[in-house]
């Protein structure tokens, strides 16, 4: 056709006949010849589109409008997209035969073909657009987009079908979780799919902790409604509350099993399982946390004289809608105050007091129920316990209670209705119970009891009273009672290791016989003031002793310091007395004198040293000040502390001596200026030691005074005040068996013998000589340390040589070990 409409254009006639070459027939015979060897690549194409008719009809339908290279696209397109049909027909026969994720790929290839078959016209927006891309140039089509797609997803369907199946089988509770994210579109289940994997991973642990804690039954009822208010989505329950909750009911559950042993044990040992049961019985029981029904406007202690029954009586204001109850039972509550009578005592009496409580009071013969009268806003309410007691007693008691010790006294009661109410709540201390005791007619105004009210007929306890009460109370109402036993059995048992200690110690005791008559004479015969007495007395001697050292260095250290202000400032060119230890050598061997400064510093260490053991002996002392709760013991600490500081100061007024000798020869200060000060620091040196001198007749006075005063009664002790005893005694004879081998040890060194002569003064006490032997062995401790040290020094002189020969030479064995070691250290 193209040769043929070249040859018959007539035009062309002229030139054809002139020439035989016709250049337009051989440019078309050239585009022919190219185009024929493009399509025989086009053509096998083609031919294997008629595998399939879906492919094949696009081409045809572009073969129709004529060979371009339109149509060798659509050819070329066309195969592409039948190989990718071909690559894909495994994952498309997997798809639809899992109809869930099929549909996708059924809508894709729907729209395909209608986008195909009706006009452009008549599609839809999502047609056309298909179509659109159809006639572009894609290797894949949405089909096959939508294709991969499910193929990827049935993939992931099937990795996760084993980790469905276990989520299943394992935990199965989470499908309906599971079941929520569906239907999801992408990968939305698949991390559903995971998400509840993990979970079930954390839940493994727990489950199997839940296990054990239901198999126990004794907490399966708290793991149970943890996980029915769970699935009921009771509240803001998360995974993570129900998971801590079996953690702590597991963790509850090994320590109740921990304690099991423990509570056999003291039911073995029998005399510590009547203070269990009490103090299970005061544990058990809850006070009422409601708040009161009355409102106290005072109350008064009843005080029996000389004997009769203690009680209180109090008036309150009321609403007039509350009636007469039926029953009423008294409370008393307040750490402090239990722990106070622990002390005071014996933790047994504490513990059997709890475990009396709530007391209940009969109506007639401790409390008139009919004083709660009905459309009454008053009641005079008057309780008095059913126990014969003297008042001296009851005194005594309070009295020995801390001032500031807090009580709470609540009054609860079953109204007719069956309600069981808290009546009255009156806070108390231990100083306004012994003020109203000791006076008949003193009484505890609302004023005390319930400070800044804020209305009395609308509110009785503003926020202040509400917390001191429920302070007071104490233990939270939430606390199960299955969690309040193992405190009680591990204090029990405790006590029983304490005891067995105490055993133990005792009989060891008996390889010490002189240390366990002491023990014994002190626990069983000697009555408790004479040994506070006697705890007294050994701080008076330490304090005797440290009086006496002090009085001799203060009569070396106005010549101490005089010598030294003369040196200082030149007057003299040596001391009255040379000693070899202020002597010095430089590197030539000449003689210098040290720093005046540096020897008087270490003159004062020296005389300080000497204080060293007194001290020692005063601090060990006043540890063992007896604290009875006496306030004549009180204040005789306070004035021994008092002979202490007096005593500071007159050391500090005979050191600022010196300095005025040095503003003097200075000449900043006048002579004047300089003798009346001085005489002035003088008179006051005079009349503090005056002051101490009465101070301390004042305090031996004060002291004998308490042993004339120390009753005969008392010998058996508490049971921590022996045990403290025991302690006390073993330790001393650990002590004793030591300090015979020290004594053999420094008599066997010789040298150390005088010092330690000298550190006695004559006080041949056992205390006195163990402190002595104390401080002499860790001085020979640490002479051997110098020791050791200067033979290294010495060994490694030799080895090098060099200075071995200066060393030699400048050794000066007269003047003592660590002055050798220094001469050694600094070759």
């Amino acid at each position: 056709r193209d040769v043929r409409k070249v040859m018959s254009n007539p035009q062309r006639e002229w030139m054809d006949r002139a020439c035989c070459f016709n250049l337009d027939l051989q440019k078309v015979l050239l585009l022919n010849g190219l185009s024929v060897a493009i399509d025989l690549v086009f053509v096998p194409l083609l031919v294997l589109l008629v595998m399939s008719p879906l492919r094949l009809r696009s081409a045809v339908a572009s073969l129709r409008k004529g060979l371009g290279w339109t149509t060798r696209k659509v050819i070329l397109q066309q195969f592409i997209l039948l190989l990718a049909d071909m690559l894909l027909l495994v994952p498309l026969a997997l798809v639809t035969l899992t109809w869930y994720r099929s549909r996708p790929v059924h809508q894709a290839l729907g729209c395909r073909r209608v986008a195909a078959d009706i006009e452009e016209g008549q599609l839809t927006e999502e047609q056309q657009t298909l179509r659109q891309e159809s006639d572009s140039f894609k290797v894949l089509t949405e089909y096959h987009r939508a294709l991969l797609r499910a193929s990827g997803l049935l993939l992931l369907d099937v990795i996760l079908l084993p980790f469905l199946l276990l989520l299943a089988i394992v935990t199965c509770y989470r499908l309906p979780i599971l079941a929520r994210s569906l239907p999801a579109t992408g990968t939305r289940y698949h991390r559903a799919v995971l998400r509840q994997c993990w979970e079930m991973v954390l839940d493994v642990p727990f489950l199997l902790a839940g296990g054990v804690v239901i198999c126990t039954v004794y907490r399966a009822d708290i793991v149970i409604g943890c996980a029915r208010r769970a699935c009921q989505r009771e509240g803001d329950f998360t995974a993570w509350d129900i998971r801590s909750a079996v953690g702590f009911q597991l963790v509850y559950l090994l320590r109740d099993t921990a304690m099991v042993p423990l509570l056999l044990v003291i039911v073995a040992t029998i005399y510590r399982l009547p203070t269990l049961l009490m103090g299970l019985k005061a544990r058990m029981s809850r006070l009422l946390a409601e708040a009161p029904e009355m409102q106290p406007l005072e109350i008064r202690l009843l005080a029996p004289r000389p004997t009769g029954r203690p009680g209180f009586c109090v008036r309150a204001s009321k609403s007039p809608n509350l009636s007469r109850p039926t029953s009423l039972q008294l409370q008393v509550a307040g750490k402090g105050f239990w722990q106070s009578i622990a002390d005071l005592k014996g933790g047994l009496a504490a513990t059997a007091g709890q475990a009396l409580l709530p007391l209940g009071l009969r109506h007639g013969r401790e409390v008139d129920f009919d004083a709660i009268e009905h459309g009454r806003s008053e009641a005079v309410i008057n309780v008095e316990i059913e126990r014969t007691v003297k008042s001296a007693s009851v005194e005594k008691f309070l009295r020995a209670l801390p001032p500031h010790t807090e009580l709470l006294i609540q009054l609860e009661g079953r109204l007719e209705s069956g309600r069981q109410v808290v009546l009255l709540a009156v806070p108390l201390t231990a100083s306004e119970l012994l003020t109203s005791f000791s006076s008949p007619d003193s009484v505890i105004s609302a004023d005390c009891i319930r400070p800044n009210v804020l209305d009395e007929q609308d509110e009785a306890f503003n926020e202040e009273v509400a917390a001191r009460i429920a302070t007071l109370r104490g233990g939270s109402t939430s606390e199960l009672r299955r969690d309040t036993w193992w405190p009680i059995v591990l204090g029990e048992f405790f006590q029983i290791t304490g005891d067995f200690i105490h055993l133990l110690l005792l009989v060891a005791l008996f390889a010490l016989p002189w240390r366990l008559f002491m023990v014994i004479r002190q626990c069983f015969c000697e009555p408790a003031d004479r040994r506070a007495c006697r705890l007294a007395g050994l701080t008076f001697s330490a304090l005797e002793f440290w009086s006496e050292e002090c009085d001799s260095i203060a009569a070396e250290l106005g010549p101490l310091t005089n010598s030294w202000a003369k040196q200082a400032l030149g007057k003299t060119d040596c001391p009255n007395s040379v000693d070899m230890r202020d002597i010095d050598y430089d590197g030539y061997g000449i003689l210098r004198r040290r720093d005046v400064k540096k020897v008087h510093q270490q003159r004062l260490k020296a005389l300080g040293s000497r204080l060293s053991l007194a001290r020692a002996g005063l601090r060990m002392s006043r540890r063992r000040w007896p604290d009875e709760g006496d306030e004549g013991w009180s204040m005789l600490s306070q004035a021994i502390d008092m002979q202490i500081s007096l005593r500071a100061d007159i050391f500090f007024w005979l050191l600022f001596i010196p300095e005025l000798h040095k503003l003097l020869a200075k000449r900043e200060v006048q002579p004047e200026e300089h003798t009346r000060a001085t005489q002035q620091i003088h008179h006051h040196v005079l009349r503090l030691e005056a002051q101490r001198s009465e101070e301390n007749a004042a305090l031996l006075a004060g002291f004998k005074e308490k042993q004339a005063t120390a009753r005969r009664k008392g010998r058996v002790k508490s049971k921590a005040l022996c045990g403290a005893i025991l302690r006390e005694h073993f330790v001393k004879g650990l002590t004793d068996l030591l300090a015979m081998p020290a004594l053999l040890l420094l008599a066997l060194t010789l040298y150390r013998l005088p010092s330690l002569r000298a550190q006695m003064h004559g006080r041949w006490d056992v205390a006195h000589l163990k402190v002595a032997l104390r401080s002499q062995v860790l001085g020979l401790g640490a002479d051997l340390l110098v020791l050791f040290q200067l033979i290294f020094l010495v060994l490694v002189l030799t080895a090098t040589v060099v200075k071995l020969p200066d060393f030699l030479s400048g050794l000066r064995p007269s003047r003592g070990l660590r002055a050798a070691r220094a001469w050694a250290a600094e070759k």
